[in-house]
């Protein structure tokens, strides 16, 4: 593809476009902002195509080729869009585009002749089965937003997230929407990106991203999915008010030194609190008791030496089975 300047004395541009086998350009039409559009054919499997584009596989061979549709922008340097158009037909050398034309939407219209039995065909269209040898006329609508990828493609259900939107024609946008929800605000940065504040959404779902301009509404795909993230339990908080002392209880025949554990439920957390585990050691491998969250908050352990000093370290267990950190309390001997 090649532009000269209005003189025809210098070149603005000049590129290849192709894959590794042969590919010829047959149509050229160009729109009111110098975008250029070719049509042709193409016998290459790594023909270059666009995220997001209609037809992204070859789907010829080597001997029977498969149309092509490609827009270049106004400066040669980028394709913001290219798309293969065809099927498997072998005879005749297969699918070729002859001509092409844009209107002021930015709808691309191709015509050419196709070989092939399952050459694409749209529900509805006015021939749908193939006679042999037959020409084709396809329309893309190019003026729509396509949107190709999303940067995060998740966050909180809090909203707030800022992502960036990677795809074609952003220009004008009008509205970006996660679901049924608008954005919370939104910047075109260019013609291929958006940076937008996603809005709250409802945890755990995932809803397609889709951008609006005079052009319509982009088409939703997975590429345009952003997923509101379910919030992270917090592990349960520690016991407070841990306190411990002994007692001692005479019986006819001995003495039984007790030592009392009692301690305050927590505070917070987002998980509910079922029980708290009584250990001997800060490694939390010597439990020696567990008590239901339901009952009385404390402990009684039996049977203690005289004159010696016990260490306790008490945690909170939620719902999930995560423990709090340990609450701890020394209780001397008498």
């Amino acid at each position: 593809m090649t532009q000269f300047n209005s003189l025809g004395t210098g070149l603005v541009y000049s590129t290849y476009l192709g894959g590794s086998s042969s590919d010829q350009g047959n149509g050229i039409a160009v729109d009111g902002s110098g975008n250029a559009y070719v049509t042709g054919l193409t016998f290459s499997s790594d023909f270059p195509t666009t995220v997001g584009a209609y037809q992204i596989a070859f789907a010829g061979n080597p001997t029977s080729s498969n149309a092509f549709m490609t827009k270049l922008n106004s400066l040669g340097t980028t394709l913001d869009y290219s798309t293969y158009l065809g099927g498997s037909g072998t005879f005749m050398n297969g699918d070729q585009g002859n001509g092409i034309a844009v209107d002021s939407s930015g709808n691309v219209y191709v015509t050419g002749r196709t070989v092939s039995s399952d050459f694409p065909t749209t529900s509805g269209a006015y021939q749908t089965t193939f006679s042999g040898n037959t020409a084709f006329i396809a329309k893309f609508e190019l003026g729509l937003p396509v949107v190709a990828s999303l940067t995060p493609p998740s966050g909180p259900a809090s909203g707030g997230t800022s992502v960036t939107i990677t795809g074609t024609n952003f220009i004008g946008t009008t509205a970006v929407d996660f679901g049924l929800n608008p954005a919370s605000s939104f910047i075109v940065n260019s013609d291929t990106q958006i940076t937008v504040t996603s809005p709250s959404g409802n945890p755990g779902t995932t809803v397609d991203v889709t951008v609006t301009t005079p052009n319509g509404t982009s088409l939703t795909s997975p590429a345009d999915q952003f997923t509101y993230l379910n919030p992270a339990p917090i592990n349960p908080f520690s016991p407070t008010n841990l306190k411990g002392h002994q007692v001692k209880n005479r019986f006819a025949t001995q003495t039984d030194y007790v030592n009392i554990l009692q301690w305050s439920a927590p505070a917070g957390g987002t998980v509910p609190l079922v029980s708290y585990r009584i250990y001997r050691n800060a490694q939390l491998t010597q439990l020696i008791a567990t008590i239901p969250s339901s009952g009385p908050l404390q402990y009684e352990d039996h049977n203690r030496v005289p004159g010696k000093t016990y260490r306790y370290f008490v945690v909170s267990v939620d719902a999930l089975g995560d423990l709090s950190a340990f609450a701890t309390v020394k209780v001397p001997g008498q």
